[in-house]
């Protein structure tokens, strides 16, 4: 088993699929430490993490559990494989960083191309019509909504380049269609999170209809 997520993590397609058509059983197998990163994650998990996309789908072909969540006694940290999906999309919008140096002017470098975000968005879409659960909350509490906005939070900065707005709509426009619910309150402060991110540039994009 350990094999198999070696291969996950190189992104070794045909060695995954070998793997799992010879047991099929194996799509369910879940990480053991070492790596201490991976324990308790499924196989689609750390492909995700990975950044191998095609590997996902290959174990979404082969029935994958697109509601899983992990469970390690390592990490205190668990989340559902969704949030993991909706992490790769976020980081993989066209988000820009200055990249000037100080006193000289303001250059933006995008930091990742659209085909970038086609192949991570559409591993997210393909998981949440196959049925994951957009309302199943993390260790922490955090619904699907709110590991967006907490992950958008870290790429967006003022002004707001209208690639990464178009990104960014389309995730939560995504959760909006999934029946993410928008008006959802943080049990933790009373506040709905649309009040909580009203003043920053994420509140735009819980605010579209």
């Amino acid at each position: 088993m350990k094999a198999l997520f070696v291969e996950i993590r190189s992104g070794a397609y045909e060695s995954v699929a070998r793997h799992i058509d010879n047991d099929p059983s194996l799509v369910h197998a879940v990480a053991k430490s070492p790596p201490k990163k991976d324990d308790g994650q499924s196989t689609l998990q750390v492909a995700i993490k990975s950044g191998n996309f095609d590997v996902a789908h290959l174990l979404l072909d082969r029935g994958a559990d697109v509601n899983f969540i992990d469970s390690s006694a390592i990490n205190r940290w668990n989340v559902p494989v969704l949030h993991d999906a909706l992490r790769a999309a976020v980081f993989s919008t066209r988000f820009g960083r200055n990249r000037a140096l100080p006193g000289e002017p303001r250059h933006i470098e995008i930091m990742n191309t659209a085909d970038d975000f086609e192949r991570a968005f559409g591993l997210l879409t393909r998981m949440i019509a196959s049925g994951a659960d957009s309302h199943r909350e993390d260790s922490m509490g955090n619904p699907a909504l709110m590991r967006a906005v907490l992950d958008a939070r870290q790429v967006v900065e003022e002004p707001l380049l209208p690639e990464l707005e178009e990104d960014l709509a389309r995730v939560f426009g995504l959760l909006r269609d999934a029946g993410a619910d928008f008006e959802w309150s943080d049990p933790r402060t009373g506040q709905r999170i649309s009040d909580t991110f009203a003043a920053e540039p994420v509140g735009r994009l819980l605010d579209r209809g």
